[in-house]
């Protein structure tokens, strides 16, 4: 449906599921866009909360809507990273769901993956269980059983032998021996597993999570007609470009902001990691009320945040473009243009290198600053050295004036006690020659 036009949520009342069989249109938008971001960021309290743009709000009220219905299932096609599993997940969450995914690893087996199943199915049959969703993607279909188990669970019949294990007959008897004795039944082992699989038909439901693009798609389609007969199909196309703007409006300003406060700039998004809410003052040329960055003024930071935007868009056109042209692009890339992802890559991008360009430039200021300091403190030294000289200066003078008196002095007194040197050593010289003079008359 059109933006325009409205959506159809499956809510009666904002905050409340609806138990009636309809869908009703949303006329205020504004209302459901607050309501839903109150839900998401308590959904996501603890971590970055999800932006909601209108393309978003969309798939998550189509996802509910069909997750409400009884055994409804979802089959989510888009390029990886467009959002589909996260929204997925908060979907199951809005409407008090459990939701399970499946952990595979290099080491996975069928075992496991039987293993996994049996506490969401038995959770979604209990008598106090609450409905479960099976979020399902490429990851998990790693074998032909997983593929085969899938398309049973959507047509709504058995896994052979998935509950033969004595401990795993007693789990659903003691979960369903009760549903049958409300249900006038006696709780035979064929009455509890009819009630178990009865309610696990309208209590359990499969979100498959497929991309269109790859090898495989066809195949499981032909293989596995329940895919496309029993599930919703919801598109996830490319995000529009107010979409984009939504994302960067919040994921920039909070790297910025993380970057002065010195931590890491967290990249999340709407994509396989959880994003930011929803835009504000999108066309008003004022500063956002506490968002200030010292290195950056404002009007820089809306053509950063524009530009994000428009040079993705760009990219994505240059890529269809050439593949039109028979470039000799990968297929892959031919059909998927420019993924939502890529456009978290580019944000995280720029914010790692506005990062590292900060954390440069300020280590360098600190320098700066460190050698003004210094700078200042010297100035400050000797301007008081120079008040000090210029107050000693009179009392320099007369000391001067006095050392210059008691200088002439010194020297007038050593002038005469020169004169008196030399007369007494004539004297001397004199009495000298005399005893001399009276020796030899003395020998002769």
């Amino acid at each position: 449906s059109s933006v325009s036009a409205g959506v159809l949520k499956p809510f009666t009342h904002l905050g409340e599921v609806s138990v009636a069989d309809r869908a009703e249109e949303v006329k205020d938008r504004v209302k459901l866009e607050a309501w839903l971001q109150d839900k998401v960021s308590q959904v996501c309290e603890g971590f970055t909360p999800v932006t909601l743009f209108p393309l978003a709000i969309e798939h998550i009220v189509r996802i509910c809507r069909t997750l409400r219905l009884p055994g409804g299932h979802c089959l989510l096609l888009g390029a990886p990273g467009s959002g589909r599993q996260t929204l997925a997940r908060l979907s199951a969450s809005l409407l008090g769901f459990g939701c399970t995914q499946p952990a595979v690893t290099n080491s996975y087996s069928v075992a496991d993956w039987r293993g996994e199943l049996k506490p969401s199915l038995l959770q979604a049959a209990g008598s106090e269980g609450k409905p479960q969703v099976l979020l399902l993607g490429e990851l998990q279909f790693f074998d032909e059983t997983a593929l085969q188990d899938t398309s049973r669970l959507l047509e709504g019949n058995e896994i052979p032998q998935l509950f033969q294990a004595a401990e795993d007959t007693e789990a659903v008897i003691q979960r369903c021996s009760s549903l049958c004795r409300e249900l006038r039944l006696e709780p035979t082992n064929p009455n509890v597993f009819a009630v178990f699989q009865r309610r696990l038909r309208r209590r359990l439901h499969c979100v498959l999570v497929m991309n269109p693009n790859s090898q495989d798609f066809r195949k499981r389609l032909r293989e596995l007609p329940a895919i496309t007969s029993r599930c919703t199909i919801d598109w996830f196309q490319e995000w529009p470009e107010e979409a984009l703007q939504a994302v960067a409006e919040r994921l920039i300003p909070e790297a910025l902001l993380e970057t002065e406060a010195g931590d890491n700039p967290g990249a999340s998004a709407l994509g396989e990691q959880p994003m930011a809410e929803k835009e504000e003052n999108k066309e008003q040329d004022v500063e956002p009320e506490g968002e200030g960055f010292p290195h950056m003024d404002f009007a820089t930071r809306r053509a950063i945040m524009k530009a994000l935007p428009a040079v993705h868009m760009a990219a994505g056109s240059v890529i269809k473009a050439a593949g039109r042209n028979g470039s000799c692009l990968p297929h892959r890339l031919r059909l998927q243009a420019a993924p939502p992802s890529s456009f978290l890559n580019l944000v995280r991008l720029f914010c790692g290198i506005f990062k590292r360009g900060t954390q440069e430039a300020t280590a360098k200021r600190l320098v700066l600053e460190i050698g003004v300091r210094r700078l200042q403190e010297a100035k400050g030294h000797i301007e008081s050295m120079q008040l000090t000289q210029k107050n000693k200066w009179p009392m320099m003078e007369t000391m001067k004036a006095e050392v210059k008196v008691a200088t002439a002095k010194l020297e007038a007194e050593k002038a005469r006690a020169d004169s008196t040197q030399r007369h007494v050593q004539k004297e001397e010289d004199a009495a000298r020659k005399k005893e001399a003079d009276c020796m030899e008359k003395e020998q002769e």
